[in-house]
């Protein structure tokens, strides 16, 4: 009995399935069918040049614009300057400057320094721990944020290795 029932319950739900499928293959056809009328009309002989080429002047304009604006012409006009222009720098203020840069260098190397030890080819190191995270989903995302620093920082022996390290990442 319980098998009987069973067998009813697939019959039903084939059934179901094969008239939806019919229903979607009515509606793919006659949607394909409309498009196909739609080439007829506008890709057909009459609209091709003698070259094969689709002649867009035999597509029918239903919303004409009231008036076109021509392209300019003539030579441009000059953009106007947006840089800042820098006033000279003095001695003591280069002096502060590459002091700065200096330290900033300083703490970067630090910090890539503490990645090469603790999480090398690992997405970040974890501070507290000292070991390390993959909350990007363990493609060095550290590695590779960093290739450009260190080229800028003219850190380049470093960035051979990063660089040949970054080859092997498994994305």
């Amino acid at each position: 009995m319980a098998r009987l029932k069973r067998v009813g319950i697939y019959a039903l739900a084939l059934t179901v399935v094969l008239f939806t499928l019919q229903r979607f293959r009515d509606t793919i056809l006659n949607t394909a069918q409309g498009h196909y009328r739609a080439w007829n009309r506008f890709g057909s002989s009459e609209s091709l040049d003698s070259n094969g080429r689709f002649r867009w002047s035999s597509v029918p304009v239903h919303f004409p614009p009231d008036s076109i604006t021509s392209l300019p012409s003539g030579k441009p006009l000059r953009l106007p300057k947006v840089q800042h222009t820098f006033e000279p720098e003095s001695t003591e203020e280069a002096v502060l400057r590459q002091s700065r840069r200096d330290q900033v260098k300083t703490a970067f190397e630090r910090c890539w320094t503490a990645y090469r030890e603790h999480a090398w080819m690992k997405d970040e190191v974890a501070p507290l721990s000292g070991g390390y995270r993959n909350g990007f989903g363990g493609w060095a995302a550290t590695l590779i944020d960093n290739l450009d620093t260190l080229w800028i920082m003219e850190m380049k022996d470093e960035f051979e290795v990063a660089v040949s390290a970054a080859v092997n990442v498994d994305l």
